[in-house]
């Protein structure tokens, strides 16, 4: 009894993904700041972007800080963000959210 295997390999061609696509999208957004004690202070922002029915853009991000001085501050919170796009063809929702940590300097 012989067995003959044959085994091939087929190669698989370089596949490219890619894209360049640019837009302007108004925004309508607003912004609220509270201090609350001396150094405490808490921020909310809102964005709303609209070009058409299938094409917005949105955020909203709240954050508490503490102010060490004029110049220095430090604050944390948290950041939804949600885009919705036609990109090369096909229609694109992507959505961002997690904690923000960020140091303002003031000059």
């Amino acid at each position: 009894m012989s067995v003959d295997l044959e085994a091939a390999a087929s190669a698989v061609s370089d596949r490219s993904f890619g894209g360049d696509k640019s837009w302007v999208v108004p925004l309508v957004a607003g912004r609220f700041s509270a201090p609350f004690g001396e150094k405490w202070f808490a921020n909310a922002y809102f964005d709303h972007g609209l070009t058409s029915s299938d094409e917005t853009s949105w955020q909203a991000v709240g954050t508490v800080g503490y102010r060490f001085s004029e110049r220095w501050a430090v604050a944390g919170g948290y950041r939804h963000m949600e885009l919705e796009q036609e990109i090369g063809g096909l229609d694109s929702a992507i959505t961002l959210s997690g904690p923000v940590v960020g140091v303002n300097i003031r000059f």
